[in-house]
């Protein structure tokens, strides 16, 4: 069994925040000697809700022989952005964000604390386990990564109503953290929002409980307009290139990830269904999710400020429990945090700020670019609508992120598939033909446009891409006869046989979009 420390602990916090490591180290009655952090509203919020007095530092120019002797603990989360695979698709500049990681390790070399920890997204354990090998740009750190554990691990499984992994790197006992597990109970989204609903309301992640008139910051965003809320279900369930996600969101489950940076139309806002359609998380709903207290007062001077405060923050909710690994507590020592009360009362409020409203007003390129849901096939293979060319046109594009290919739907493409089909069925194509170039499905351009930057309210480009899916699974289900064997004879030929299995597996469908789109791009007003 573990012995609990009994002296109190002295730490210091880098790349603070807003304060989500201090939380868990204070609720650990662990002292923080100093916080690090150079955002000033982040600064100030942390100030004001823990009764510090801290000044924005920026850590890359400070010298950590100033820190005094007596430091036990070490903790920081330093910047995610150039690590994020979020961040301009997962090509963030890594160069810049090693200085940071270098700048931890190196207080923590001159520090020489008992226990430290860092937290980052979990592309950093590759980068770590990268760097500390000779001629990396932490190999000088080799030792102090080495002594502990470098693992990403999924904060929901520690109590957090939030599905967030995240990578730690840490010496504290990884056998003791993962061991409070079964203590701990799982939460959902769904109890979020559902507590947010009662006149008491109790706080998710502690003991707490107030009156509803007590909480702040629960303004819910009007819900989303037509076009918003099939915008976000486009990016979550038939988007482009990756993966199918929930919408909206799964009440049964912790939450997706919080994001730092989010829009009323992107795939990381977190939509749920709610009186009058759909819509996003209140800041109060999304500083629950990331384990603050109800009481605790986000202090920007935006409502995109407190949402950038909160999405960057560790959850305290974590680092309670790291804390408590620190203290070396066993699990039978251990009070789960839902179990204790917030104990500092806050009484300075954060100013109220307006959440988003819709966009009155869109460029006149407005851009559009969406799949048809029939003519998706993942993994970034698909037929799609876009204005990407100024002009509204068909696309089919194949492969994957690292290298993208796409074939020109064009009238020889066209007229390739029509002889295909005429080989096999000669009335039948020239029916299909004569449907496809119908008035109905031709494709105006400068209509789509005029009406998705909301100028007119027809030709609305959502309900032309539905008409086209439509339109594709009629034609596919009229040419089920040709031969499966003949249909990827005709499809090899025109990849130049260079086919993948994906290709081949759906050939059917991707000679059917091949033929439709390529015959309504010629339909096309320029």
């Amino acid at each position: 069994m573990t012995m609990q420390t009994k002296k109190k602990l002295n730490a210091i916090d880098l790349y603070s925040g807003i304060g989500g490591w201090s939380i868990g180290l204070l609720m650990n009655n662990i002292n923080i000697v100093q916080s690090f952090e150079w955002w000033e509203p982040a600064v100030k919020t942390a100030n004001l809700n823990l009764g510090k007095n801290d000044e924005p530092i920026d850590i890359r120019t400070y010298d950590f022989k100033k820190i005094p002797q007596g430091i036990d603990i070490v903790v920081g989360s330093p910047p995610c952005t150039q690590f994020s695979y979020s961040n301009r698709g997962g090509s963030g500049d890594i160069e810049d964000g090693i200085i940071d990681l270098y700048k931890f390790f190196e207080c923590i070399s001159i520090v020489k604390p008992k226990f430290w920890a860092m937290e980052n997204v979990p592309r950093v354990k590759n980068v770590l386990e990268e760097q500390i090998k000779k001629g990396g740009q932490l190999y000088k750190f080799r030792k102090i990564i080495s002594s502990g554990f470098v693992e990403v691990l999924d904060f929901s499984e520690f109590g957090l109503p939030q599905k967030r992994k995240r990578c730690i790197a840490s010496n504290i006992d990884l056998e003791l953290l993962n061991s409070y597990k079964v203590k701990i109970k799982t939460k959902t989204l769904g109890e979020v929002i559902s507590s947010f609903r009662s006149p008491i309301i109790q706080d998710m992640n502690y003991k707490n409980t107030f009156k509803k008139i007590e909480i702040n910051d629960r303004e819910a965003e009007e819900p989303l307009n037509i076009n918003e809320e099939r915008m976000n279900r486009e990016m979550k369930v038939n988007h482009p290139v990756y993966n199918n996600m929930s919408f909206p969101e799964n009440l049964d489950k912790p939450s997706r990830t919080i994001t730092a940076t989010c829009t009323r139309v992107s795939r990381e806002s977190l939509v749920i269904k709610a009186k009058g359609g759909y819509r996003r998380l209140s800041v109060r709903e999304r500083g629950c999710l990331q384990g603050f207290p109800l009481s605790y007062q986000f202090h920007g001077g935006s409502h995109a400020q407190k949402l950038k405060m909160i999405g960057n923050a560790i959850p305290p909710v974590m680092t309670f429990y790291l804390a408590s690994a620190m203290k070396q507590k066993s699990v039978k020592q251990l009070s789960t945090l839902d179990k204790l009360s917030y104990p500092i009362k806050n009484k300075c409020l954060s100013l109220k700020t307006k959440p988003d409203s819709a966009s009155a007003r869109f460029r006149s390129n407005r851009a559009f670019r969406y799949a048809l849901p029939f003519l998706r096939f993942k993994s970034g293979t698909r037929f799609e609508l876009s204005n990407k060319s100024s002009d509204f046109r068909f696309n089919f594009f194949y492969g994957d992120s690292k290298n993208i290919k796409s074939i020109d739907l064009n009238k020889q493409l066209s007229k390739r598939c029509e002889n295909f089909i005429r080989n096999y069925e000669e009335e039948l194509s020239n029916e299909i033909v004569n449907k496809i170039l119908k008035p109905a499905y031709k494709l105006h351009s400068n209509k789509l446009q005029l009406a998705w930057v909301e100028q007119t309210n027809n030709h609305n480009p959502f309900d032309y891409l539905d008409r086209i899916n439509l339109l594709s699974e009629e034609v596919h289900d009229k040419l089920l006869d040709i031969d499966e064997e003949a249909i990827q004879a005709f499809v090899l030929k025109i990849f130049k046989l260079n086919c993948s299995t994906k290709i081949k597996e759906h050939a059917r469908r991707i000679t059917i979009g091949f033929l439709v789109l390529s015959l309504l791009n010629q339909s096309a007003d320029n």
